[in-house]
């Protein structure tokens, strides 16, 4: 595979789309989602809350709130069989949501300690770590998958090199611990939410959602999973969250009644970063397909750093070396993502869907289901 099918792979979707005349529409979905994931982070620094499972409770809360009109729709249309397709559905689901609030989490944690841009581009390697693994169990691999690689580690190394000299920069920075030669905590966990990622992408294939599943099925049972894992890690790790409380800082229920936390909690959280990043990128895929999603994806880290800036989550830009280190993470992203899809084209697996945050190993999902785009080869979510 050379460069030139590379490209042809890249906008084989949206040429798709173009040919049956649903490019705008596509593309107007798309703009949504990608609207979703750039406040995502934004958003989350502007809370008061105190704990980071109380702000993903509010995500996928709002997730659950926005998506039940579509789910309670489609258990009218298909009330014989609806339930069936919902309980066969629990195990699967409940095995992405573990992970999916694994990596949300990460991610959360990173951002209060590094930038907005740091954390999106280190948590979108994790397409890194899976090639790596295929080559070490000798799985086939491409030369560009090679390629890939090497540009994704020198261009996550160049990210960190950035981060120890403008640490003092950092509106949010909560802790100064660094890890070795510079690189923070910040950036460490970034880098492991993409170990995350990996591990899915490697431990997944026995489990597969099955392919009659509706969206709002597999977006609701998602959403009621993450909630509830995320109440019982913030009681085991002893993180205070006032179940029947309206309080800023730690009420469960602040979005009723205080400002901040309605725009940015039910708002930003919720309603954009929740119900209409994941909503809209399945939609989307089903125009333009997943390739150009992924793609496009990657510019969010830079378009999320201006939100924050803009919006005072952060007081500053990162520097040179992360703009660089940026620039090289996209072109090995995209390398990689280019090789996976030629692969999955070459094997007739439909490319169908994927992990919140950053995006899972599509061909084990259903042709109905496909979920957000962040973390897989592209960015980001949740994106």
């Amino acid at each position: 595979m050379d460069l030139h099918e590379l490209s042809i792979d890249l906008f084989s979707g949206l040429n798709k789309a173009n040919e049956s005349g649903q490019t705008s529409i596509g593309l107007l979905l798309f703009f949504l989602a990608f609207l979703g994931a750039m406040v995502n982070l934004p958003s989350f620094l502007l809370l008061k809350a105190d704990s980071i499972y109380q702000r993903i409770i509010w995500r996928y809360l709002g997730l659950a709130l926005f998506i039940s009109p579509k789910f309670i729709y489609d258990l009218l249309v298909n009330i014989t069989s609806f339930w069936g397709i919902f309980v066969s559905n629990i195990f699967p689901i409940f095995f992405l949501s573990l992970l999916n609030t694994a990596y949300v989490y990460m991610m959360y944690f990173a951002v209060q300690r590094t930038y907005v841009a740091h954390t999106l581009l280190l948590c979108s390697i994790g397409p890194t770590f899976s090639a790596v693994w295929k080559i070490i169990k000798r799985e086939p691999y491409t030369t560009i998958e090679y390629i890939g690689i090497g540009v994704n580690v020198f261009g996550a190394y160049l990210c960190c090199c950035d981060q120890a000299a403008h640490l003092d920069r950092i509106l949010v920075s909560r802790l100064t611990v660094s890890l070795g030669k510079g690189i923070l905590i910040g950036d460490f966990m970034a880098i492991l939410s993409s170990a995350v990622y990996a591990i899915y992408a490697c431990l997944s294939k026995p489990i597969a959602v099955t392919s009659n599943c509706p969206i709002s099925v597999y977006l609701m049972l998602m959403a009621g999973y993450v909630v509830g894992i995320s109440f019982v890690l913030s009681i085991f790790f002893n993180e205070r969250i006032d179940i029947f409380s309206t309080d800023e800082v730690f009420g469960l229920f602040a979005f009723i009644t205080d400002t901040r936390s309605i725009v940015f909690g039910l708002g930003g959280l919720g309603f954009m970063a929740g119900f209409v990043y994941h909503f809209f990128t399945l939609q989307a895929q089903e125009y333009l397909g997943g390739m150009f999603i992924n793609v496009c994806y990657n510019f969010t880290p830079f378009l999320s750093q201006v939100t924050a800036y803009l919006l005072s989550a952060q007081a500053d830009f990162p520097g040179t070396f992360t703009a660089f280190g940026g620039a090289i993470l996209f072109i090995g992203c995209t390398l990689l993502a280019m090789s996976y899809q030629d692969q999955q084209d070459m094997s007739h697996v439909p490319v169908v869907g994927k992990l919140e945050g950053a995006a899972a190993p599509e061909e084990n999902l259903p042709e109905m289901i496909k979920p957000p785009i962040e973390p897989e080869y592209a960015q980001p979510s949740e994106p």
